[in-house]
């Protein structure tokens, strides 16, 4: 179902259907994104948009798909796509949604719950503290590195 035409990716409309992802845990890097989904959460399926992207330069035509859990996928698309907010990238084994789920699934984000998604992002960060300390200690170096780096550009 795609009713809402005003979804773009850096400023070009894009093409978009709503479904799922099957994901799997990534045990080579335990600090990606969806590993709290598959390991805390317990499931393989997140929210997803597929998205249909033509380069205005080339015509060149991408099909990628992005998260959607909490609608930051839509927050995303409805804000011009552009890179300064959040997205989370998926692998491309996409399942649209039908008709019928449509109706009957409660979970088929349709607009951005900030909240929800805040809890949900502290969760997963907790998670990832208390699992994976030294991965976690690492990313908050390097993130606290990167900060002090660029503070001093400015």
């Amino acid at each position: 179902m795609n009713e809402n035409q005003n979804y773009q990716w850096q400023g070009t409309p894009v093409e978009v259907r709503f479904g799922t992802v099957r994901v799997e845990a990534e045990k080579d890097k335990p600090l990606y994104w969806y590993n709290f989904e598959v390991m805390e959460l317990r499931t393989s399926q997140v929210p997803a948009i597929e998205i249909t992207y033509q380069e205005p330069e080339t015509g060149n035509k991408q099909v990628f798909c992005i998260a959607n859990h909490f609608g930051v996928g839509i927050y995303k698309l409805e804000a011009g796509g552009w890179p300064n907010k959040q997205h989370f990238s998926l692998p491309n084994d996409f399942k649209e949604y039908t008709a019928e789920e449509w109706i009957e699934y409660e979970q088929v984000p349709t607009s951005f719950d900030p909240l929800g998604f805040a809890n949900h992002e502290y969760k997963r960060f907790d998670w990832q503290k208390k699992n994976f300390p030294v991965e976690h200690g690492q990313r908050e170096r390097l993130k606290e590195s990167f900060l002090k780096s660029s503070n001093r550009n400015q």
